[in-house]
């Protein structure tokens, strides 16, 4: 059932991994989302993220002032559970933020995994820079034995170099050895030395994306490891390339591709 309650959507895509922002700068806007229980937050983001006709959406965004950062972000997954950060979703802040809040080219800004830094590099082309790398593992161990790459890029994954496989993502998922939080499950192919092609099964989303930034980062990090060579690397994934350049364990490596608004959804 569609609320009223009279919010401004927008819905932003980057590299078609998908999210509606909420300005919160606007104080009525805000006003309106805060004055909202727990309850009906959580019934409007899976409302917006699943139920809007013809689209489904990944996350759900909004942005509020944050000096001396230029601002910060409350940010949901599409089934409500919170999310600490993503990539794309960043460079859809950074795009959203120089588009409707201040013209100015460079952003940084509080996530739950850290400050970030955004640029805004042409009209559709955004480049942030991502939280610290905190732990890469080359042969992590799973409950059942098998060992696997492992990265935190900012959100942990578990990388895969095999054809997509559902079943195994949703096991892996929630090993136990990943923890009560889980992880992303990443699945690369066509690795060469400096590019792979990717697609990430992204926990709250419970499904695959048609992009995720952190898992371009484990992606990156793998064919890093793999060809043992430190260079930049493009990841191809379903909704459009991305670049990661700096990555390695304690870098803020960059992460660069497109972004657009998509359009506005009243509710």
């Amino acid at each position: 059932m569609r609320p009223a309650i009279g919010l401004k959507l927008y819905r932003v895509s980057g590299a078609e991994n998908t999210f509606f922002i909420l300005n919160g700068f606007d104080s009525t806007q805000l006003e309106k989302f805060e004055g909202l229980s727990s309850a009906e937050k959580l019934k409007l983001i899976r409302w917006a993220c699943s139920e809007v006709p013809g689209f489904k959406t990944d996350g759900f965004l909004v942005l509020k002032k944050s000096p001396p950062a230029d601002f910060k972000w409350d940010f949901w997954n599409s089934d409500g559970s919170a999310a600490e950060m993503c990539g794309n979703a960043a460079r859809c802040a950074t795009l959203f933020f120089q588009r409707e809040i201040d013209p100015k080219k460079e952003v940084r800004f509080e996530t739950g995994a850290g400050q970030v830094a955004g640029q805004v590099l042409s009209p559709d082309l955004v480049q942030v820079e991502m939280t610290q790398i905190q732990d890469i593992q080359s042969q992590f161990r799973m409950s059942d034995g098998t060992q696997v790459f492992f990265a935190n890029t900012g959100v942990p994954h578990v990388v895969l170099e095999k054809d997509v496989d559902l079943n195994q993502a949703r096991r892996i998922r929630r090993d136990p050895n990943l923890g009560a939080g889980g992880a992303n499950v990443t699945f690369v192919s066509d690795v060469q030395k400096s590019s792979a092609k990717a697609v990430t099964f992204e926990r709250g989303v419970e499904d695959l994306t048609k992009a995720c930034g952190t898992g371009a980062v484990a992606a990156a990090l793998y064919v890093q490891e793999k060809y043992k060579l430190k260079t930049n690397v493009k990841i191809q994934m379903p909704g459009g390339q991305l670049e990661v350049d700096r990555a390695d364990l304690g870098q803020r490596p960059l992460l660069k591709g497109p972004a657009q608004i998509e359009f506005i959804l009243m509710v």
